[in-house]
Order: C-alpha cells, then sequence, then structure tokens
C-alpha cells in the first residue's frame, strides 16, 4: 500500500483567476471605423433619429450624445479566467495572456506549497521516487477534468520544486504523475482540492 508522505488541502481552490479589475468598454461602430468596437449593430440602433455615427465612426445617442455600449452587461464588471488547458492548447489565447493566465494561478496555489514546506520541511532522499495525485471536489465541472488537470499538475509540480518539497520533478524523482480525479459533492461549502505526495509503487527496476 502505497505511503502518503506529504498532503496539501486547498478549501475553495482556485478555479478561476482574476484577469481584469474591470471590463473595458465596447462601443458600437460602423466598417471601416478607426476605433475598434462591434460592427455587427443591432436593428433597434439603426434609427437615425435617435442614433448617428461620430466623425470616428462610434455610434452615439442623439438626444445625449453618449457612445452606445455593445457590452452593457459586462463593461467595468470584473473579467475572470476559467481553468483550462484547451484554450492554451488551441492557441486561442496569445502567449502574454498564457504566460500571465499560468502566473497568476500559481500565485494563487504557492501559499499552500510554501505552508507544507514551513510545517514538514523536504522529503528525505530515501522517499523517491514519489507519485503525485489531485482529487478535487466540486459541485460542477464545466471543462474536461484533463483540461484542468494538466494545468494543476504541472503548477504543482514546479512550486514544489521551488520551495523545496520536491529536489527536481524529472522522472527519477516523479514516476508517477498526471492522477486527477473530479468527486461530484452537493454542498458548494465542501469545494476543495487535496494533492498527496506518495511513495510510488512504480519500480523502474522490475
Amino acid at each position: 500500500m502505497r505511503q502518503i508522505l506529504r498532503q496539501i488541502v486547498i478549501p475553495d481552490y482556485p478555479d478561476k483567476v482574476l484577469i481584469s479589475k474591470a471590463r473595458r468598454a465596447v462601443y458600437y461602430v460602423k466598417e471601416g471605423s478607426s476605433v475598434r468596437g462591434k460592427t455587427d449593430i443591432p436593428k433597434s440602433y439603426k434609427n437615425r433619429k435617435k442614433y448617428y455615427f461620430d466623425d470616428d465612426g462610434v455610434l452615439r445617442n442623439v438626444k445625449t450624445e453618449a457612445p452606445v455600449l455593445a457590452n452593457s452587461r459586462t463593461a467595468g464588471t470584473p473579467r475572470y479566467w476559467v481553468v483550462n488547458f484547451q484554450q492554451i492548447w488551441n492557441g486561442s489565447i496569445a502567449k502574454h495572456g498564457r504566460s500571465s493566465r499560468v502566473d497568476k494561478l500559481k500565485e494563487a496555489l504557492e501559499p499552500y506549497v510554501k505552508e507544507l514546506m514551513e510545517e514538514w520541511g523536504p522529503l528525505d532522499n530515501k522517499n523517491y521516487p514519489v507519485a503525485m495525485e489531485i482529487f478535487i471536489y466540486d459541485t460542477e465541472f464545466p471543462v474536461d477534468v484533463s483540461n484542468r488537470g494538466v494545468l494543476y499538475t504541472k503548477i504543482i509540480e514546479d512550486l514544489l520544486v521551488t520551495w523545496g518539497i520536491l529536489q527536481d520533478d524529472s522522472a527519477q524523482y516523479v514516476n508517477d504523475s498526471g492522477r486527477v480525479k473530479y468527486i461530484k459533492i452537493a454542498d458548494k461549502k465542501d469545494k476543495k482540492m487535496i494533492i498527496n505526495i506518495l511513495s510510488s509503487d512504480n519500480d523502474p527496476t522490475s
């Protein structure tokens, strides 16, 4: 039976990270405008008695002269990235955005790894090689388990090495990893992530 060498419990684990405290305003603009905006203008805004395009091609209200928001429900509200490796894999997030998102997720997880190091210290040489497994308890899981698991696994392994709990995350030291299990729960207050570092039963000499 594998022995749990270290365990991290993260209540209300980070399944999304804050990208922006306030979403930028997006306005309706006409085709060819030098101002970035939305050109697919709803029929209700095509009444020339109520709305007009200014010299920059931005749609404005005739009465108030205010530009017409295309994202009135979300402008000024916080913007979050729901943790999902698929968006990184398929390139839908630009390189700078990928780095920023991963850094923010790492910042959210790092205090728990730091606390583990301060309380229990590094693993002994005799403990290697080790295995790592992650259990995620949540009421819902809107993305594939693997699409989150690959990010959590890599970031947590990197942090364990950075803080000296693991000597390294190469196969010599970690030869069983990437095991992520989602467990559905009924109450959001029980949402958590459990990370186990175990003695590996994967004997490289056998």
